[in-house]
């Protein structure tokens, strides 16, 4: 009887063993079903940098729809507050955030927090940043076939766009941007990224120490210039010491007496405040520069074909016409001067002297594209051909 009655304990001990794990199960069981969702919630990119703190990461963002969210890094070099970047730069990238419905988020890292002016190009092939917005100036002999319309004196002042009148950096712009579309010479340039658009500034002038109204005021002058190239030889035939300088350390250098002048347009202005040490201003055309926005290439081919579409929707023309009107369009010099104003400061405009600037596009003009064109085909590089599509598209717009 005693053994009975302790069989009969043991077999209702092991019992409630049994019940108790059976009703653990379906806890432990939950964990790994929650874990299974987030990793497959993770999205196929990732972004590291070690010259900038890394945003959230993308593995734990998604849209309101349960999509993953993939974050890229935007790096640039202009101040977090300067004229190209709150007119341009940070509303471009939220339309791309919109168009993608949420599926993109751009984290912008201005005044090369991530990579230096000359450098931000190749941290986006090598996806340390996975966009960027860079002038090719710092570039010299990278892009040379895209470069042709910052030949001096070769862009429009103005022009025709879809039967309206448009200002200098708007058709210049339209012009850059069908080259690379039509142009397989430029879009080898390109290769190593994906280029999303090309757009071109404003026409630059010359501010100064002291007012320049003739060639023989040009002479001599030690002139900071942001271009490279033909833009440099164009102010040496005129007679200047041109040398080139990144936008950032003009100021400086102008501050230290290290140049006289620095040829400028009113976006640069806008960033700069270049007129607090150069305080007179040329009234003068003389040559545009270009810039590029671009985006790493392996990055682009993840995407899905639709967020493809989504981000060219506000791109190419589109996004080449929206930074020529925001950033360097016909209001940017009222603007700008206004700001001038407004911050006690001033700057002087003068005028050439009569005649003056067709002189200097005899001078510097047309023998630069000649010596352009010479020095490229030396390379094997097609440039009669792409100066000749230029100087078609100039007639077509003009």
């Amino acid at each position: 009887m005693r053994k009975c009655f302790v069989l009969m304990i043991v077999v209702l001990l092991a019992a409630s063993l049994i019940m108790g794990g059976c009703s653990s199960s379906p806890s432990s069981s939950s964990v790994p079903s929650s874990a299974s969702a987030t990793t497959s919630a993770k999205p196929p990119l990732t972004t590291v940098t070690s010259a900038a703190p890394a945003p959230t990461s993308a593995a734990q963002t998604s849209t309101a729809a349960g999509a993953p969210v993939v974050e890229l890094k935007f790096s640039h070099h202009n101040p977090p507050q300067g004229w190209t970047t709150v007119q341009f730069l940070n509303p471009w990238a939220k339309q791309v955030e919109t168009a993608t419905g949420g599926k993109l988020k751009i984290t912008m890292y201005p005044a090369q927090s991530i990579a230096a002016l000359a450098d931000n190009y190749d941290a986006v092939i090598n996806n340390l940043a996975q966009m960027t917005w860079i002038p090719t100036s710092p570039y010299a002999g990278r892009f040379p076939m895209s470069e042709v319309i910052s030949l001096p004196f070769l862009a429009l002042p103005g022009g025709t766009v879809d039967g309206k009148k448009v200002g200098p950096s708007a058709v210049n712009s339209r012009i850059l941007q069908e080259l690379y579309e039509t142009m397989p010479e430029i879009q080898k340039e390109w290769a190593q990224t994906k280029l999303l658009f090309l757009h071109s500034t404003d026409p630059f002038f010359l501010i100064s120490k002291k007012p320049v109204k003739n060639i023989n005021d040009v002479k001599g002058l030690k002139i900071a210039v942001l271009g490279s190239g033909p833009t440099l030889d164009m102010w040496k035939k005129l007679g200047a010491s041109p040398m080139y300088l990144p936008a950032p350390a003009v100021y400086e250098s102008g501050q230290k007496g290290v140049i006289d002048a620095v040829a400028v347009n009113w976006a640069n202005l806008g960033t700069y405040r270049y007129n607090e040490v150069f305080p007179y201003g040329t009234d003068m055309t003389s040559f545009v520069t270009i810039f590029a926005t671009v985006m790493n290439l392996d990055v682009w081919n993840k995407l899905t074909p639709d967020v493809q579409s989504q981000v060219m929707s506000v791109s190419g023309q589109t996004g080449a016409a929206f930074a020529a009107n925001t950033a360097f369009g016909e209001d940017a010099k009222n603007d700008i001067m206004n700001k001038i104003k407004a911050a006690g400061s001033k700057l002087d405009i003068v005028s050439l002297d009569p005649g003056e600037m067709d002189k200097m596009k005899t001078v510097a003009g047309k023998p630069v594209w000649d010596e352009w064109v010479a020095a490229m085909k030396a390379k094997n590089l097609p440039a009669d051909k792409v100066l000749d599509a230029v100087l078609k598209l100039t007639d077509k717009y003009k």
